[in-house]
């Protein structure tokens, strides 16, 4: 606070300072955000939508993930933080053709609620796989008599089970392959080519969880987290066409060998949300 001169004999008087001017907060989901989804759904080219989704759409999906995240502590005992972010990222890319503007819903509303959801549930089949199973990757947790019964312990799989899980591979790969067929661009024959090879090598790779599997497709592919989002999201709708189309071929007869099923089984690990 500045004084100001006075004539001799008066207090000097103090000048009020002027408040400072609150800069607008600026939001990271905003009407740019909104107008952005409504555009994407009307948009037919694949490079168009692409180029919407990673400069105006992606940068919001990945704040909002990551506050719920961090507010909500969704992080798990066995969840790393990009893992449980990049699933909420690819829950909320699936889910755009579902929003409706008609309604006169903000587009944050909706997809708010949506990844909540989301990570509610991935949160609640955590916690009952964690209260069934013990984790391997903390001996800690284990008693000494159950590492010695891990260390000792040797399966071998009957020949039957080993020729079930070779000719279940095969029908994988050749309907991955089919799939191939209808994809438009080169990020999405890149994922899927890096599916196909990790199908090929699954017997030579020790670790095949769900992680570890989408380290090998980002090494595999050269994707970047926003790409391989926006290609898995393809591949996953292209599957469950092609697998609708092999159940109304069946017309629900369960006898002999489901190639739909077959799929779903085998795709889970790569192309399912959990």
């Amino acid at each position: 606070m500045s004084m100001t001169r006075t004539p001799e004999g008066q207090a000097p008087m103090a000048r009020e300072k002027k408040p400072k001017e609150k800069k607008p907060r600026e939001l990271y989901f905003n009407m740019d955000t909104h107008n952005a989804i409504v555009e994407y759904q009307v948009t037919s080219g694949s490079a168009e939508r692409e180029q919407i989704f990673v400069s105006r759409i992606h940068p919001a999906f990945e704040k909002l993930a990551e506050n719920l995240i961090n507010i909500h502590r969704f992080v798990g005992q066995h969840d790393s933080h990009d893992d449980l972010k990049s699933d909420a990222i690819a829950f909320l890319y699936e889910s755009i053709h579902k929003f409706d503007p008609k309604r006169g819903t903000l587009a944050f509303s909706y997809f708010n609620v949506v990844c909540a959801h989301a990570l509610i549930a991935r949160s609640k089949k955590r916690t009952q796989g964690q209260r069934r199973f013990s984790s391997l990757s903390d001996p800690s947790s284990l008693s000494a008599e159950d590492l010695e019964t891990i260390e000792h312990y040797v399966t071998v799989p009957a020949p039957d089970d080993a020729m079930i899980d070779n000719e279940r591979a095969s029908v994988i790969i050749a309907t991955l392959r089919s799939i191939r067929s209808q994809l438009k661009t080169q990020n999405e024959i890149v994922c899927l080519d890096s599916i196909i090879t990790l199908f090929e090598m699954s017997e030579d790779i020790d670790i095949l969880g769900k992680s570890a599997t989408l380290t090998y497709i980002r090494e595999l592919s050269g994707l970047s987290p926003k790409q391989l989002t926006m290609a898995m999201g393809t591949i996953r709708r292209a599957w469950a066409e092609l697998r609708a189309r092999q159940d109304q071929d069946t017309n629900g007869d369960d006898d002999g060998y489901d190639e739909a099923r077959c799929i779903d089984d085998g795709l889970e690990l790569e192309l399912d949300d959990n």
